[in-house]
């Protein structure tokens, strides 16, 4: 074979090799015994390529627990899912009592309860084996979901004033409230009664309750005892267009 052969030989040869990074063979341009160029077909594993284990033991998501969560005592564990507990609870009563709004009036035993478990979590007071669970349960992380999630309660129950309506531990409502639910709901039968009827005869027999209910609105109103309960109710018997257009 003549050098000028071999020199061919291996031009050939490099370029099949770089072509080879593309495939899974390699054709070789090769002399015979001949002096005759032929193609030499060369099979080579090639590297294997990585493709992700779908249906590994180990599926691809967090895991439910991590060894550095042992921080969190079995006692904050317990406390925390009956916070979560009463906290379903307490918004399974404020959706229906949005409409008409009844949030004070139904759903203060609700407020009352989650209300209980999350000062045993915030407090400072150290639980069984001298455990608090505040620091570990609170503020433990960025988003701190639970104090987050409380202080939307805690805003809902705010801007609702329903403290107006109830008994200072939120067990009862007030006597005041429970007079004003009274007379309103006088007012209403009376409006009731008498709608079908002569506008003359509502306005002469609703007169003074309406007059009475007005007094009661405007003295609370005066006062800032209004709880949303009882704002939503003098609203919606006003809307009674009614009696007011023909009698005030």
């Amino acid at each position: 074979m003549s050098s000028h052969s071999i020199f061919v030989f291996f031009v050939l040869l490099v370029t099949n090799i770089h072509a080879f990074v593309a495939s899974d063979g390699l054709n070789v341009t090769a002399l015979d015994s001949s002096g005759k160029l032929t193609q030499v077909s060369v099979l080579v594993n090639s590297p294997s390529v990585f493709k992700p284990i779908v249906d590994s033991v180990y599926p691809l998501s967090l895991l439910s627990s991590f060894p550095e969560d042992v921080e969190i005592s079995e006692y904050c564990s317990d406390l925390l899912l009956v916070l979560g507990q009463r906290y379903v609870a307490y918004m399974s009563c404020l959706i229906p009592a949005a409409r008409p709004v009844k949030v004070c009036q139904k759903c203060y035993s609700g407020y009352s309860s989650l209300v209980q478990i999350y000062q045993n979590i915030s407090s400072d007071q150290m639980g069984p084996g001298n455990v608090s669970c505040r620091d570990s349960l609170l503020h433990s992380d960025r988003l701190m979901l639970v104090y987050l999630l409380y202080s939307n309660v805690e805003n809902i129950w705010e801007n609702s004033n329903c403290a107006q309506c109830l008994s200072k531990d939120f067990q009862s409502q007030t006597n005041d409230t429970l007079f004003f639910l009274n007379v309103l709901n006088q007012t209403l039968s009376c409006f009731e009664k008498y709608k079908q009827g002569n506008l003359t005869e509502l306005c002469k027999n609703c007169k003074k309750s309406y007059k009475d209910l007005n007094d009661l609105y405007s003295l609370k109103e005066l006062n800032h005892t209004l709880c949303i309960d009882l704002e939503d109710a003098v609203c919606k018997s006003e809307r009674n267009t009614l009696f007011t257009r023909h009698t005030m």
